[in-house]
């Protein structure tokens, strides 16, 4: 079964403990459980490390939360709670999994090196806050928004992802503000599939491919005040019929052309500074 389980308001404190090797979560809130996890190693459990689901709020801090079968942390069915300076990484699944409706606060914590997402925001997410963690070398995207997910993620560092640095997709949300997005191996930031997110005053520079992809039909997005710069390909590419609107950024330094606009695409481009440094067009 779990290592633990807290249910019913239930409000333990579990403090520099290793809970390893259940056949289950590590540690599992629910049904308004809160407590206080603390400086715990929780590792090599057969689903997740930690799970906490209809309306629960625990508080999770300084833990070591590695090398679990499943998500290192899920939070589901409107629970809360705070992830505050975890180290979260080697999950086989996403590093944090946010979904229906539950909306934790994710400080300061390093989710780095697992074998999909850092973090998987999904199916109607709520409005979490993500700030000031550092996101790295994950195997897929380090930041993924999906189906009605709305975080507000602000003040990050994500690095060395195997696909894109932030994904947002299948109608996503998300307001974007202050984050430094390098080295990633596709792109710094891509929209697609009807998303809709705010992207506000980000560095996106030295990504393998474009600063910027956005691509399909309805697919929106506001891009403002973002410095866009050094990429290995294009600084932005528009596509597919997306419909982006692009104001007050700064695109410059790109290997290609600042910013490529291609098959039925519609953006909206407004003072930028995009025209100049670039080893192509300024515009293509």
């Amino acid at each position: 079964m779990h290592g633990a389980e807290i249910e019913a308001n239930g409000n333990p404190t579990l403090r520099k403990n290793i809970i390893y090797d259940n056949h289950l979560n590590g540690v599992n809130f629910r049904e308004t459980a809160s407590g206080l996890l603390d400086d715990n190693r929780i590792w090599k459990n057969r689903r997740c490390g930690v799970k906490a689901t209809q309306d629960a709020s625990p508080n999770l801090r300084g833990n070591k939360i590695e090398g679990n079968g499943a998500n290192g942390v899920e939070v589901e069915k409107g629970a809360t709670g705070v992830l505050d300076g975890n180290a979260i990484f080697e999950n086989c699944l996403a590093g944090v999994l946010v979904t229906s409706g539950a909306h934790p606060t994710i400080v300061s914590n390093d989710i780095h090196d697992g074998k999909g997402e850092g973090l998987l925001f999904d199916d109607n997410a709520g409005q979490s806050l993500v700030e000031k963690n550092r996101i790295t070398a994950n195997v897929s995207a380090g930041i993924c928004v999906r189906k009605g997910s709305d975080p507000t993620v602000r003040g990050n560092i994500l690095k060395k992802a195997k696909m894109s640095a932030i994904l947002v997709c299948e109608a996503g949300l998300g307001t974007f503000e202050k984050n430094i997005l390098s080295v990633n191996e596709s792109v710094g930031v891509e929209v697609t599939s009807e998303a809709d997110p705010k992207i506000l005053g980000n560095e996106i520079f030295s990504n393998r491919r474009h600063g910027v992809k956005c691509h399909g039909d309805k697919t929106k997005g506001h891009f403002e005040g973002n410095e866009i710069h050094s990429n290995g390909e294009h600084g932005v590419v528009v596509s597919s019929g997306a419909c982006t609107v692009f104001k007050d950024n700064r695109i410059h330094d790109s290997k290609l052309s600042g910013a490529y606009v291609t098959i039925n695409a519609e953006p909206e481009f407004a003072y930028n500074d995009i025209l100049y440094s670039n080893n192509e067009h300024g515009i293509d």
